[in-house]
């Protein structure tokens, strides 16, 4: 990085932190916005968008697994009807789906009953619109207590810099750092527009602006990494530390 007026520097930091202060604000209340939208769909839509196949899959292995970590509900999968005491897996006991028979189950090649595709979308439509359900109710209850959001009303700001001085062979003529008087009926609006103006506020911000008891010496510094060994007898390594506090 080239190295800059300290005042230049400074801004920059300023700049830099109140961008990251702002993009933060507005990134948790996009947040804040996504989340009062989801709780606000119904079942099915949210399900489709934020429950995956897989929390489907270890709900399943969680209701009708033997405890080897197998999924029953599968297409071709062995089904034993019966009262929902008997009945397994315990599809109408545990989901409260009354499957049908030759739609979500059929005879299979042995006599038994066998879950068909249809059967089996039809019971993890039914998981996945009630694990939806768990979720909005979770997320409901967060917004109703209050979404927490970080919110940053002082801070310090640290940086490691090397301090240089540099020494110029023209001075800046003191008439070119003086703003111009605005005559007649001209209003303050209109004098911000006048390029003397303008070029008075870039002269001040500028690497050109002059220091009045070294005309032809300018300090500048830029950020120094810790592993930086010292180069030169006119550098000084040291911080700048920026205390601020926000006002709304």
């Amino acid at each position: 990085m080239s190295e800059l007026g300290l005042a230049e520097f400074v801004a920059g930091l300023i700049s830099e932190t109140f961008e990251a202060m702002s993009a933060s604000m507005a990134d948790q209340l996009a947040r804040q916005a996504d989340l009062i939208r989801a709780a606000e769909l119904d079942a099915e839509t949210y399900g489709q968008l934020h429950v995956d196949a897989a929390a489907v899959d270890q709900a399943c292995i969680a209701l009708f697994g033997d405890g080897q970590g197998d999924n029953p509900l599968v297409t071709g999968g062995a089904y034993l009807p019966g009262p929902p005491e008997t009945e397994r897996p315990a599809v109408q006991n545990r989901v409260g789906v009354v499957l049908r028979e030759d739609v979500d189950v059929r005879k299979g090649e042995d006599g038994g009953w066998v879950f068909t595709t249809a059967g089996v979308d039809r019971v993890r439509q039914e998981i996945r619109r009630q694990l939806a359900l768990r979720h909005q109710e979770a997320l409901r209850l967060v917004l109703n207590k209050g979404l927490p959001r970080v919110l940053i009303d002082s801070g310090r700001i640290l940086a490691k810099v090397t301090f240089n001085l540099t020494e110029t062979n023209s001075v800046v003529p003191a008439a070119e750092a003086t703003p111009s008087v605005a005559t007649g009926s001209l209003k303050a609006a209109s004098l911000l527009d006048t390029a003397a103006f303008q070029s008075t506020l870039l002269n001040r911000l500028s690497l050109t602006r002059t220091n009045l008891l070294l005309p032809t010496t300018q300090l500048k510094v830029k950020p120094a990494a810790d592993d930086t060994a010292q180069a030169s007898t006119k550098s000084v390594y040291g911080e700048v530390e920026i205390t601020f506090k926000t006002v709304s």
